[in-house]
Formats: structure tokens, C-alpha cells, sequence
């Protein structure tokens, strides 16, 4: 646990150094403040496109907004997620530094978690965040807005990108180099999306049916107790990348670059 903290603290210091916490940051909140504006502007967007064509649109709502936004957060959001902590370990073992921090005394498991935690506090900090804005605007904007409703959905999203964070650390542990994790990752993200549409167990319950039920839950078709089986998988799953990093992490030898 110890070994945890100070690896942590050292991740967390370095991001902060860095621009990874700005990218993540500044493009969720972006989403989070535009997505209602872009969602009460889309009629006046659409009849300036059409000109002389007439497009029927329905009113846009509270749902409308939250749906632009999330939608933006599932596509692009967690591909620059992806992008962003792609390099976490493999990075480190590119540059030689992974040598030096890890002595025969430091875990390679608490170096993992570490990393894994400290990504995880940036997703949760920029959702809070970009959710707030995109609450604050919408109600303005939409007054009708189910703060219960749309906080179920952010929970969901939060799920689903901690699985993509626990896959993008775990591939980031086992790959050699940071194209291969980078590629590895998005296919395994992009594979994630298709599953779900399919109306089987695979679509039921793998972790990109959460997608779907952000929507869901919005429109209020499902409710929680719908989404438990999908929420409970994609949370086993994720623990399963993350364990599975660490294993192959720890019987991979180290040389120096010198």
C-alpha cells in the first residue's frame, strides 16, 4: 500500500507536469459547455443547410443535450483518453526510466496500479467538471432536467471509461512499444462499440452496451436495476486487463538503454 501512494503521488506530480491533464480536461469541458448550445442551436444549423429544403426537426430537450454530449465524450473523448495513457508503461520502458524506478524492492504491481489510479483521478476529475457545465447550461437552456436521470448516465460513461482506462494500462504493460498499445487498445474499444449492437449475450452484457443505455437511461426506458449484469461484466472485465497487465509485467525483464 505504501509503495501504491508514493508511485501515485510521483504520477499524479508528473501528469500535472505535462499536458496530459489539460488535453483530457479542456476537451471534456468543452463538450460539457458546447453540447447544450450545439443541441438548442441544431434547428437554426439545420434550416441555414437545408436553405430552400425543409427539415423537420423534432424540439430539442434535456436529452438531446446530454445525448450530444455523451455521445461526444463515448467517441471522441475516450480515443484521446486512449491516446493520452496509451504510453503510461510501455513509455516509461521505451525511455529506460521504468529500469530505474523499479528496483528489486519496488512492486511492479503498485507501479501499475499506480498509474491505473492516477489516470482514474483525471477522468473523474474532468467528468465532474465537464458534467457540471453541461448540467448548468442545460437547465438554463432546458429547464426541465432530471438531475437523477442524466447523474445515472454520467455513472454509466464513468464505468465504461474506467474499462477503457484498466484496457489501455493493462495493453500499455504488455505491449513493446506505444503504436502497438495504441492500436491494440482502439481495436479493443472499437470492438467494445459493435458488440453491443448485437441483440444477443455478447450485446447484452459486454461493456459497450453501456453505451447504449446512457441513452437509455436518459429516455428513461431502463432504469439501474437493467443495467446491473452489463455494469457488474464490464467491471470484472476491467479488473481482468488490469490483473492481466500486471502479470505479464511482472516476469518481463528490464535492460538498460545505456
Amino acid at each position: 500500500m505504501m509503495a501504491i501512494k508514493v508511485f501515485l503521488k510521483k504520477e499524479i506530480m508528473e501528469i500535472i507536469k505535462t499536458n496530459k491533464i489539460y488535453i483530457v480536461f479542456l476537451l471534456f469541458l468543452f463538450f460539457g459547455l458546447s453540447s447544450p448550445i450545439m443541441t438548442k442551436m441544431m434547428p437554426e444549423i439545420l434550416s441555414q443547410i437545408a436553405g430552400d429544403f425543409q427539415i423537420l426537426l423534432p424540439e430539442q430537450t434535456w436529452i438531446d443535450s446530454f445525448n450530444q454530449f455523451f455521445k461526444s465524450l463515448n467517441q471522441i473523448g475516450l480515443i484521446v483518453v486512449i491516446i493520452v495513457f496509451m504510453g503510461s508503461v510501455v513509455g516509461e520502458v521505451e525511455r529506460g526510466t521504468a529500469l530505474l524506478v523499479l528496483t528489486k524492492s519496488s512492486s511492479r504491481a503498485s507501479f501499475i496500479i499506480a498509474k491505473f489510479l492516477a489516470a482514474v483521478v483525471i477522468l473523474i476529475i474532468s467528468l465532474l467538471i465537464a458534467y457540471a457545465g453541461c448540467l448548468f447550461y442545460t437547465i438554463i437552456l432546458f429547464p426541465d432536467v432530471s438531475f437523477n436521470l442524466s447523474l445515472q448516465a454520467a455513472l454509466l460513461f464513468l464505468i465504461f471509461s474506467i474499462y477503457i482506462l484498466s484496457v489501455t494500462i493493462g495493453i500499455s504493460a504488455i505491449a513493446k512499444s506505444q503504436i502497438v498499445a495504441g492500436v491494440v487498445t482502439l481495436g479493443i474499444y472499437f470492438i467494445s462499440s459493435i458488440l453491443s449492437l448485437f441483440n444477443n449475450i455478447l450485446g447484452f452484457y459486454s461493456p459497450g452496451r453501456l453505451i447504449k443505455y446512457q441513452s437509455e437511461i436518459l429516455n428513461g426506458t431502463v432504469g439501474l436495476s437493467d443495467v446491473f449484469l452489463a455494469s457488474a461484466v464490464t467491471i470484472i472485465i476491467s479488473l481482468a486487463f488490469l490483473f492481466l497487465g500486471i502479470a505479464i509485467f511482472n516476469k518481463r525483464e528490464f535492460y538498460s538503454n545505456n
